[in-house]
């Protein structure tokens, strides 16, 4: 197999996900997370004050969150700010992940 740089890597997974429209992958463990728990995105809409179109967006990758917005939803369902990850920031060291967690 031919060497590939880092860079490179993330183009390739980013063209999997990303189309001409998108700033980043979709938020698949936010959708997993609402899938779950029966969570719509009209509910979402509605906590956030934002219009059911823009949370589609952002959820799926053409625009982003901010950071209140997901701090709100975590703080209404209970839930990690992992969600909102669209890759792994840190590693396993308890320590590295306890400096990335945002409270």
């Amino acid at each position: 197999m031919e060497n590939i740089e880092k860079s490179e890597v993330k183009t390739m997974k980013c063209k999997i996900f990303c189309t001409k429209n998108t700033k980043h992958p979709p938020y698949l463990k936010l959708k997993g997370f609402c899938a779950e728990n029966k969570i719509k995105q009209t509910e979402i809409a509605k906590l956030l004050k934002l219009s059911p179109v823009t949370v589609n967006k952002k959820i799926n990758g053409s625009l982003d969150f901010m950071v209140r917005e997901a701090d709100a939803f975590c703080e209404e369902y209970n839930c990690s700010m992992d969600l909102f990850s669209t890759r792994k920031f840190y590693n396993n060291n308890s320590i590295a992940q306890n400096a990335c967690r945002i409270s």
